[in-house]
């Protein structure tokens, strides 16, 4: 289920703006421009980062004969949702928002990471000794 109350502009901007920002942690000002151009992509054309084998990894990890749900939630809705989850006798066991810090942060992380799975892509392989 989708649900947003962004035009498709405002998506689309929203998308450049979180693009950038973790662009700009994984690669500075260069980062931060192609970080803004594939997030407006990525909003125009509602990718939003979750392919079939992420929804899959979640299935697998939530235990058997119990149920879970993933929420993206503008804070607006957040009463909304509090009021209906306390009449359905349901509890939020998880809550948090995304700063900008955040996502700079998450982008100089993953950076790291490519940096490092590059390096050892690049060390010989040595043959196993018999």
């Amino acid at each position: 289920m989708e649900a947003t109350q962004l035009s498709d502009d405002e998506r689309q901007c929203f998308g450049a703006a979180v693009g950038a920002l973790i662009g700009l942690g994984a690669g500075g000002e260069g980062g931060a421009r192609r970080g803004a151009e594939a997030g407006t992509m990525a909003a125009a054309h509602r990718t939003f980062g979750m392919t079939e084998e992420n929804v899959q990894r979640i299935s697998d990890a939530i235990p058997n004969n119990s149920a879970a749900a993933v929420f993206l939630i503008e804070h607006l809705w957040a009463k909304e949702l509090m009021e209906t989850l306390r009449d359905a006798n349901a509890y939020l066991i998880a809550e948090g928002i995304v700063t900008p810090e955040a996502l700079v942060m998450a982008g100089a992380a993953l950076e790291e990471v490519v940096e490092a799975a590059e390096e050892e892509e690049k060390k010989p392989m040595v043959a196993p000794a018999w």
